[in-house]
């Protein structure tokens, strides 16, 4: 795939998905994929910064992909800056773990390095 070998060359990846027709609620109109394997498979390479803006179509991420990334992300063992539009969370969630700051509010998620807390998009 594409952004596999993209992550490879690349430190910093931004995705922004603009508005697309109702009944394409995928990211890059791609139905049946399972974002959040990708992500993961993404941030073992090269790429330690992803921020995916897609507002338009939530359910890309869903909740399942999103406890999937809270829970593998922080593992990686690299200084990584995540943050992405998601299905609407039905808790928030705030929380530092392994060094990583776990944060899930209303559609958003963002898993970061506490060394890279205060960067931003």
């Amino acid at each position: 795939m594409f952004l596999l070998n993209l992550s490879s060359l690349l430190r910093t990846i931004s995705i922004y998905q603009h508005i697309v027709d109702h009944r394409h609620q995928h990211l890059f109109e791609v139905p049946n994929v399972d974002w959040s394997t990708i992500i993961l498979q993404m941030f073992s390479r090269k790429m330690d910064t992803l921020y995916i803006q897609n507002r338009w179509h939530l359910e890309y991420l869903p909740t399942r992909a999103t406890n999937f990334l809270i829970a593998h992300l922080p593992q990686l063992g690299k200084k990584i800056w995540f943050e992405a539009d998601c299905e609407r969370v039905a808790n928030n969630i705030e929380y530092t773990t392994n060094e990583y700051i776990v944060k899930a509010h209303f559609a958003m998620l963002s898993v970061k390095h506490v060394s890279r807390n205060y960067e931003y998009y």
